[in-house]
């Protein structure tokens, strides 16, 4: 197999050989690994499938059937956190759910796992239209009749978040609106810590 160049080269390489898909041929990669070629083939609409974990190599268990999509623990690589379930349950199913960067990667993913809780209303609540829009297709896509509240506005705007609290009266909150890219946040401090 020839070597085309490294991690740092993968969207040239991409571009010049016209490549259709990225398979991450290495289940002991790094979770930092794995999110820079899920950035990179994001960017350039390129579909990208990695190898199962090493248990599954080591008991022979490959085939080219066996590659999957990227999943949230191939990004962090770490063990998956125990969740209880019945604890989860009781703290939003129910109940009025506001999420504070729902369109965010963080955000949505938790406005998923909440929503399988059945909340009695999921509010979601973002800066960017397109973002929340998005999130709130995915999940009336998953869970159809789940009471769901878009909200455009940002949590720094004192009189809109009273008046959202005022009208939708959520009771359990989770706040995931952040910056997170550390490294350009620490450039730009002034704007890192409205936020």
């Amino acid at each position: 197999i020839q070597v085309l160049g490294n991690l740092n080269d993968l969207n040239r390489i991409i571009q010049v050989k016209r490549i259709q898909e990225v398979i991450i041929a290495i289940p002991t990669a790094s979770g930092e690994v794995v999110r820079k070629v899920a950035n990179v083939c994001r960017k350039r609409s390129i579909p990208f499938r990695t190898m199962p974990g090493m248990y599954e190599l080591i008991g022979g268990k490959v085939n080219v059937n066996r590659l999957r999509e990227v999943n949230i623990n191939d990004l962090l690589r770490r063990t998956p956190a125990n969740i209880d379930n019945k604890l989860i349950g009781t703290a939003v199913g129910g109940r009025r759910v506001l999420v504070t960067g729902a369109g965010g990667s963080i955000g949505k993913e938790l406005c998923r796992q909440i929503a399988r809780w059945r909340p009695a209303l999921l509010i979601l609540l973002g800066h960017g239209e397109n973002s929340i829009f998005e999130s709130v297709l995915e999940i009336e896509e998953l869970y159809p009749s789940l009471p769901i509240q878009p909200i455009v506005a940002d949590i720094r705007d004192i009189d809109r978040l009273t008046n959202v609290f005022d009208n939708l009266q959520p009771e359990v909150v989770f706040h995931t609106a952040a910056h997170k890219h550390v490294p350009l946040m620490e450039m730009n401090v002034e704007e890192s810590v409205t936020n």
